[in-house]
């Protein structure tokens, strides 16, 4: 493949036939979208803007790139990895890994499903349950029989009726959703975690984060009104009632509350849904879970003390390939 033609695609200065033949040349073989990778990588960080990071964290990318001794107990400390990743249309990284694959349409236009969901048939005959499952990389939106909207995150699980029954919607998850439930002050809907913890609505949107191997659950209420049951001392029972704009975490028996989630923390939240993957200052052991739920790729750490470090990031449809050369490039930390 001609470099200058690679170059051109980078720096989206190519023609649709120019960018095509580029695609279809990295989709030939692993070396070549790992060449993509590299080079793409190569030219974000040469024309990185000084002013999308304070001086100090600047200079250490700069110091990082000439050789920085990675090994001094200074270097060490700086924990904080600041990333400045490369939108991609979402067309191009469809045609190349076809990840961000949402399994249901808008508006009622179905698609087919992929191979990697899994809707399951009751498996007792005389239940009326539905479970669903949403592998590592694949998205999906769901309509309960209510007509409630239920977008799912990579790794998650649902389970429900094929019918509600005259009392209450019962729904149980496992992951990550963001709910559009109908409103039915009649019939509340209770969902189910595995964090120990219930959500009881009536009608309103929010998102829930509740997969079992996080240390912290996580919900985002973005209208109406929500109601939280979890466990208090000595088994007692607390609800805690949610606002618009506040996020409740719950983690080791503990809540915290944020009442006025700032609009950054709200969006953050359910970013997902565009096939965005935000960090925010997130410990290394956390957005390694969060890698494997979208890409499938599972991680063998070398060395645990890297765990610690924290990373603020915003990436868009990028590959693994990718995320892994960009921490690579803005950090000590190496990979293969």
């Amino acid at each position: 493949m001609d470099k200058d033609l690679i170059i051109k695609y980078i720096s989206k200065t190519a023609t649709k036939e120019e960018a095509q033949q580029v695609l279809e040349w990295a989709n030939l073989e692993k070396e070549n979208e790992t060449l993509l990778a590299e080079m793409m990588n190569k030219w974000v960080a040469d024309h990185m803007p000084e002013n999308e990071a304070d001086d100090r964290k600047y200079e250490e990318f700069l110091l990082y790139r000439k050789g920085y001794d990675s090994s001094s107990e200074k270097f060490r400390k700086r924990t904080r990895i600041n990333i400045f990743a490369w939108s991609i249309a979402a067309a191009v990284i469809l045609f190349l890994l076809g990840w961000n694959i949402f399994l249901t349409g808008h508006k009622g236009e179905t698609e087919s499903i992929s191979s990697t969901m899994a809707l399951a048939t009751p498996q007792d005959p005389a239940s009326n349950m539905r479970t669903l499952y949403t592998d590592k990389g694949v998205k999906a939106q769901i309509m309960l029989p209510d007509s409630s909207m239920v977008w799912l995150n990579s790794d998650t699980r649902i389970e429900y009726p094929e019918v509600f029954d005259k009392a209450e919607r019962k729904v149980k998850l496992s992951g990550e959703a963001y709910f559009e439930v109908k409103s039915d002050s009649l019939h509340p809907m209770i969902i189910t975690t595995d964090k120990g913890f219930q959500i009881k609505v009536t009608g309103t949107s929010f998102n829930v984060k509740a997969y079992n191997d996080d240390n912290v659950a996580r919900t985002t209420l973005y209208s109406g009104s929500i109601s939280l049951l979890y466990k208090g001392a000595g088994n007692t029972v607390i609800e805690k009632k949610m606002r618009p704009n506040q996020c409740v975490d719950l983690y080791d028996e503990k809540i915290r509350i944020t009442k006025n989630a700032t609009e950054e923390q709200l969006e953050s939240a359910s970013i997902w849904k565009a096939g965005r993957i935000h960090f925010e200052s997130t410990p290394l052991s956390e957005a390694i879970k969060t890698l494997n739920r979208w890409h499938g790729t599972q991680f063998k750490i070398e060395n645990p003390e890297v765990l610690e470090y924290r990373i603020t990031a915003n990436f868009e449809n990028e590959s693994i390939v990718q995320i892994m050369e960009l921490i690579k490039m803005t950090t000590y930390i190496d990979y293969s």
